[in-house]
């Protein structure tokens, strides 16, 4: 080979790539393809998680505080087949045989609904507080003593006793808890709940 021709070889090499040098190039290409893909779900599925989250905190304390404002307006001498999983009440400013009951659906809803007679037998109306409230758990101690429930005591107002209530919602995907207080005379329940942990206090007065 000529020295003129070696010279030519070389400028024709040097205008593109060989098959091997494409080959891995596309090699390479796809595998930070594959990998960026990965990343992608790996982001999605965690902002769909945080986002579920996020959501199931919002729903599960709007749930909270609306049942402690629920729980203000009951009538300080009347609770009505308040059980585990239930709260009937009779409210402060309509004693006339209105009684309400919050209880949780098989539709993952929190409702409120009204009866006339303290029995439950007829309901009047039902209202839906809350979505993606799978549980509405609720423990009752009366003067110190556990109870799995709360039934309508004599109502005589010279009595004076503690109905504590501690109760918590469970949402699609997390468990929301605020504890709240219950007396005959008062109630109070404070909104102070760490979005982390979901716990909160309460205390009566």
């Amino acid at each position: 080979m000529t020295e003129v021709e070696w010279v030519q070889l070389e400028r024709n090499r040097s205008g593109g790539f060989t098959l091997i040098e494409v080959v891995i190039a596309l090699g390479l290409l796809s595998l930070l393809l594959l990998a960026a893909l990965g990343l992608s779900s790996v982001v999605d599925k965690s902002n769909v998680t945080i986002s579920d989250r996020v959501e199931a905190e919002h729903s599960g304390q709007a749930t909270l505080d609306y049942i402690v404002r629920e729980l203000q307006m009951a009538s300080a001498f009347y609770f009505a087949q308040a059980t585990t999983t239930s709260i009937g009440y009779r409210r402060t400013f309509n004693a006339q045989n209105t009684y309400w009951r919050l209880s949780v659906g098989a539709n993952q809803r929190l409702y409120r609904t009204e009866f006339t007679g303290s029995d439950f037998a007829t309901v009047k109306n039902s209202d839906v507080i809350s979505d993606g409230i799978t549980a509405l758990n609720l423990e009752y101690s009366v003067d110190g003593t556990a109870a799995t429930k709360v039934v309508p005591p004599d109502m005589d107002p010279k009595l004076f006793y503690v109905i504590l209530v501690n109760f918590s919602v469970t949402c699609r995907s997390s468990t929301v808890a605020l504890k709240s207080a219950v007396s005959t005379l008062n109630i109070k329940g404070q909104e102070d709940t760490d979005i982390n942990t979901g716990l909160g206090t309460g205390e009566v007065i």
